[in-house]
């Protein structure tokens, strides 16, 4: 079966011989952070017209003849005349135009009668004045007429206003979706075919919602993919997914070369050769409860998010629900006091999903309550996923230096000790039990000398400097942490 390739282009619309769709019919889209895959079957009779725009791939169209089908030739050609999203844009446009227009003249005409509403009651240029008749019967029309037509010209003022409004935003998207009016690709044969190319204006990113009751335990974890695309077509999608990939054409993977180590005065050092970006292999996120359906191949996971779905060229975004999952969560507090005296609820349970949960925002709900947003880290399947719920409230922590002391050494050299302690006090009526973090400075300067001098309760630094401290805090219970170290052989510097 023979595969026939050509240079194509990023928005899509469908200009058949008979006639113009206003959407796009796409049997797969299978959707990237920054591009999207499409695919489609057609029945060809003579010849099927396909509008590309500007930012399809380069080379990523495939047509592949069917059971009982032929391509006899592909071609493209510069795209002269607009369909789609664009043709509605602009068929829009022109329309809020044509109301501007007509609604500027009937303010003219509406000026122009109040005009003449006071020109017919007089004027100094008539021979003779008024009677006392005459002045009275001008007034009482004047007040007949004006009103009516003072209304009818703030709602004039305020319908243009409107439309110069209109006028601005839809000239706007038409910019958007219409910067280069594209290629038509032109598909010569006869029955049934496959076509699928790449376009770069489409872009998905997760969404989390998080419900957690740290009285029983539970946590519940809701994805949903906000979807959007502004090709200026809209897409009938059968079968939709989101890829947790990213298809590169730039692919080959990068080679060592000898690491030559030479003194920098006698030749201008290298750089090294660029590393390969693996962050950018990013990927979804689905649940356990009801999960959508996943994939895994051999360089990413394809995530099933829905079918029949409708996608606007024009940007708009649509929000298809991923999945859930309700694992078994251990809850516990965490403060850092020395950048903020919140007590952070945090939330850890091992992620059962087929795919990894990649970064993106999250919605945090604690007992109902909405208790502010954060960011997910990436998260394998099978490892710990963290998730940090907001601040409670009940829990009051206070750090505060207490002692910063300056000697000589018997060497002469600069010594200075400090001194921390650190309040945490639980103000509710039941038990709580949170983790506390400080931390020493470290040395690169075999001059300068660190070196912890006490703590109570007594902890050992990690292989970065950070204390750790585990405290259990019964109903109104306050407990006190402290910490000193000192630094030799530099100044005195503020430590905060």
């Amino acid at each position: 079966m023979k595969i026939i390739r050509i240079v194509s282009v990023l928005s899509i619309s469908w200009l058949l011989m008979t006639g113009v769709c206003t959407a796009m019919e796409v049997r797969k889209a299978i959707v990237y952070d920054d591009q999207a895959i499409l695919s489609f079957d057609r029945h060809i009779k003579g010849t099927l017209s396909i509008e590309a725009p500007p930012d399809m791939v380069p080379e990523s169209l495939v047509v592949t003849p069917q059971a009982g089908g032929l391509v006899r030739s592909v071609s493209m050609e510069p795209m002269r005349s607009p369909s789609g999203k664009v043709k509605a844009l602009q068929d829009e446009l022109a329309d809020r135009q044509a109301s501007l227009a007509a609604a500027k003249r009937d303010q003219a005409m509406v000026d122009r009668q109040i005009e003449i509403v006071f020109l017919a009651a007089g004027s100094k240029e008539k021979p003779a004045p008024f009677s006392r008749q005459q002045l009275a019967d001008a007034l009482s029309f004047i007040d007949d007429r004006i009103p009516a037509l003072n209304r009818r010209a703030a709602a004039l003022t305020q319908k243009i206003a409107d439309l110069t409004t209109e006028i601005g935003d839809l000239q706007n998207r038409l910019g958007e979706v219409n910067r280069d009016p594209g290629r038509l690709i032109r598909i010569l044969g006869d029955g049934p075919v496959g076509i699928s190319y790449v376009v770069r204006s489409a872009s998905w990113r997760p969404e989390y919602r998080v419900d957690a009751s740290p009285l029983s335990s539970q946590l519940a974890v809701e994805v949903a993919a906000s979807i959007r695309q502004s090709t200026g077509m809209d897409w009938d999608i059968g079968e939709l997914q989101v890829s947790t990939g990213r298809p590169s054409f730039g692919i080959q993977a990068p080679e060592l070369r000898p690491w030559y180590l030479e003194r920098p005065s006698l030749r201008v050092m290298k750089s090294m050769p660029e590393s390969f970006d693996a962050a950018a292999m990013q990927a979804g996120a689905p649940m356990e409860e009801s999960r959508a359906q996943v994939e895994a191949t051999t360089t990413s996971y394809l995530i099933g998010a829905a079918r029949n779905v409708h996608l606007a060229g024009d940007g708009t975004p649509e929000t298809v629900r991923l999945g859930r999952q309700n694992p078994t969560a251990s809850f516990t507090l965490v403060s850092v006091p020395r950048y903020s005296t919140g007590a952070y609820l945090r939330a850890e349970a091992i992620l059962t999903g087929d795919a990894p949960v990649i970064p993106g925002s999250y919605s945090s709900f604690v007992d109902g309550i909405f208790s502010g947003k954060g960011t997910l880290g990436r998260t394998e399947p099978g490892q710990k996923c963290t998730v940090d719920l907001g601040v409670d409230e009940g829990i009051l922590v206070k750090r505060k230096e207490t002692r910063a002391f300056h000697e000589k050494t018997i060497t002469g050299k600069d010594r200075t000790t400090y001194t921390y302690e650190i309040t945490v006090e639980n103000t509710r009526k039941r038990t709580a039990s949170i983790i506390v973090k400080d931390q020493i400075p470290l040395s690169r300067d075999e001059e300068i000398e660190v070196k912890l001098t006490k703590t109570d309760p007594e902890v050992k630094p990690d292989q970065d400097g950070v204390l750790s401290w585990s405290i259990d805090l019964g109903p109104r219970e306050k407990k006190l942490v402290s910490f000193s170290f000192s630094i030799t052989g530099a100044m005195p510097m503020p430590y905060r």
